[in-house]
């Protein structure tokens, strides 16, 4: 069971049917590894699969249309062995139609280990979105702290904080814990996002905006220990205004 499914089970064990209405498949790489030997002494070669993919889930009687998702041009080459393998990110989005009227909501995950793949990813993303009329929600994990050119790339294209609106004296860390998900480690920064953008840009988001971190209380770890995830979870809710408003 790929996370997807096992996030939308878990989210229908609470009532909650949620389905998948954009999916990019993005890096997609399996590694050879050593699994132990069989009986007669062999070695047993396997594979460990990794897949990254951008999913956009809506709850089941919310109206959409538009679903659109795509990679990135630019990605990070690497070796496995001898095989040449490209890191690749991406993005995917959806049209919201809501009794407010429209808006665009996109998801994202750009490139945390080399800075200038990550802008010119961010750039890419944001000349997709700047082409339309639509007022934008954009989340994700952008792997850029508040301080760096990426996040001043989306705020300086109309792009509000809305966690920064919400708690402006709270650091609102969100990352990281360790790979193995076993260990518990501070949360040292905030890379995760959600971000609005309104036809006129203001600079702030009207009306009231709510945003609150889940999944950061050790309390919250699985049965066995684990944490879900080495991000804790980032919620946010406004209202969008009308075009033209």
């Amino acid at each position: 069971m790929c996370i997807r499914d096992s996030l939308q089970s878990a989210l229908a064990a609470r009532g909650l049917r949620y389905v998948a209405v954009a999916i990019q498949n993005d890096t997609d790489v399996t590694v050879p590894m050593f699994a132990g030997f069989d009986p007669s002494g062999a070695p047993i070669l396997d594979g460990v699969q990794i897949v990254d993919r951008d999913v956009v889930l809506v709850r089941e009687g919310v109206r959409t249309s538009r679903p659109e998702s795509a990679r990135f041009q630019v990605g990070i080459p690497v070796a496995l062995g001898d095989a040449p393998v490209e890191v690749v990110r991406g993005w995917a989005s959806v049209v919201v139609h809501t009794s407010n009227g429209p808006f665009r909501f996109v998801n994202t995950h750009l490139e945390d280990l080399v800075p200038e793949v990550q802008l010119a990813q961010a750039s890419e993303l944001l000349g997709i979105v700047n082409s339309d009329p639509l007022p934008v929600v954009l989340v994700g994990d952008l792997n850029a702290r508040s301080n760096t050119p990426t996040y001043g790339l989306f705020t300086g294209a109309g792009f509000v904080d809305s966690w920064a609106q919400a708690n402006p004296r709270d650091p609102g860390f969100t990352c990281c814990q360790d790979v193995d998900l076993k260990k518990t480690l501070p949360f040292t920064e905030r890379i995760d996002y959600v971000l609005a953008r309104s036809p006129g840009r203001p600079a702030r988001i009207r009306g009231e905006v709510k945003a609150r971190i889940v999944g950061a209380n050790p309390r919250a770890r699985t049965a066995s220990g684990l944490w879900a995830s080495d991000h804790a979870g980032l919620g946010a809710s406004f209202a969008m205004p009308r075009m033209g408003n």
